[in-house]
């Protein structure tokens, strides 16, 4: 992932980083790519990869921003809990409280949004985004 940071940076409608109430022991931080304010967009959220220990939404920021302007859907990048320091089954509850609160969130954000979501990663956060397809 070393070389998406040296990727140029794309610019967006907007770009927000905000928190999700998940209702259990740990609020998880997103970081929300928004391509247009135009109209209400799909929404696509991507789990980021690092084998549940590394990486992080700020890593991950080139690539998201540039599946957000490729797609036209709004990215949700989660900052699930990482292991060593939290015990599995951590980074799942996360991804699914995630795909649980993100559209009351863009609601009172008033980011206009279909409502549709996909979800995606690569590595650990491609396993994240099998567990939540399987749990939805």
């Amino acid at each position: 992932m070393a070389q998406s940071q040296e990727l140029p940076k794309v610019e967006l409608a907007g770009v927000e980083d905000t928190v999700l109430d998940s209702c259990g022991e740990y609020d998880v931080p997103v970081r929300i790519y928004i391509p247009s304010k135009e109209k209400a967009l799909p929404v696509l959220i991507y789990y980021h990869g690092g084998g549940f220990s590394i990486d992080n939404v700020t890593v991950y920021d080139p690539v998201c921003r540039r599946i957000a302007r490729a797609t036209g859907y709004i990215v949700v990048s989660p900052e699930y809990r990482l292991a060593p320091e939290n015990k599995y089954p951590a980074a799942e509850a996360d991804a699914k409280a995630v795909v649980r609160r993100i559209l009351p969130k863009l609601e009172t954000m008033h980011i206009p949004y279909v409502r549709d979501i996909t979800v995606c990663g690569d590595s650990a956060g491609g396993y994240l985004a099998a567990v939540v397809s399987a749990a939805f």
